[in-house]
C-alpha cells in the first residue's frame, strides 16, 4: 500500500463530523448546555444525553471556576487545560474517562446521535476534549477497517 489512504477510508473520514444527511456510518457527538436561555445550544430529541458536568463521577471536571471567573477566558482554559492533563493520564490506564469515551464511542459506532451537556457551553467546555477523543476514536476505526479492506480496491493519495 502506497503511502495514502484507500478510497472507504477517505469517505469514513469525511463523514465524521459531517452533515448528518450524509452520515451513514455512526452518529454524530457535539457539546451542549445544560442553560435553557436565548440563544442556548440545546440538545435535539435524536440525541443521546449524556451530562458531562461535575455530577458525573467519571467526565465531570473536577477543577472548579471559582464563582464570578466563569466569563474569564484564561482562568476557563487554565482549569481545561488541568482537565486535558488527568484525560491524559486516565487514558493511558485506561480509566473511569477512558472507559466512558470507549461507551459514547460504542453509542456512536451503533448509529446514536449523542450529545454531552455542561453547564459552560457554548463556551470553551472540557466537553470538548471528551468529544474530540470520541471522533478520534472513531477515525482511528475508520482507518483500521479501510486498511484491512481486499486489494481491489483502489487508492486515492491524499
Amino acid at each position: 500500500m502506497t503511502a495514502g489512504f484507500s478510497v472507504a477510508t477517505v469517505f469514513r473520514l469525511t463523514t465524521i463530523d459531517g452533515d448528518p444527511k450524509m452520515n451513514n456510518l455512526h452518529g454524530l457527538i457535539r457539546v451542549v448546555s445544560k442553560r435553557r436561555e436565548p440563544g442556548a445550544v440545546l440538545a435535539r430529541q435524536d440525541e443521546l444525553v449524556i451530562d458531562g458536568d461535575r455530577s458525573n463521577p467519571r467526565l465531570g471536571n473536577r477543577h472548579v471556576l471559582p464563582s464570578g471567573a466563569h466569563e474569564d477566558g484564561a482562568y476557563r482554559a487554565r482549569v481545561i487545560e488541568a482537565y486535558r492533563l488527568d484525560f491524559i493520564a486516565d487514558i493511558a490506564r485506561n480509566g473511569p474517562m477512558s472507559q466512558a469515551v470507549d461507551e459514547i464511542v460504542a453509542h456512536l459506532r451503533a448509529g446514536r446521535n449523542v450529545a454531552l451537556r455542561c453547564w459552560c457551553a457554548p463556551r470553551d467546555c472540557h466537553l470538548d476534549l471528551i468529544a474530540q477523543e470520541a471522533r478520534n476514536r472513531l477515525a482511528c476505526e475508520a482507518v483500521e477497517v479501510s486498511s484491512a479492506a481486499p486489494d481491489h480496491y483502489s487508492e486515492l493519495e491524499v
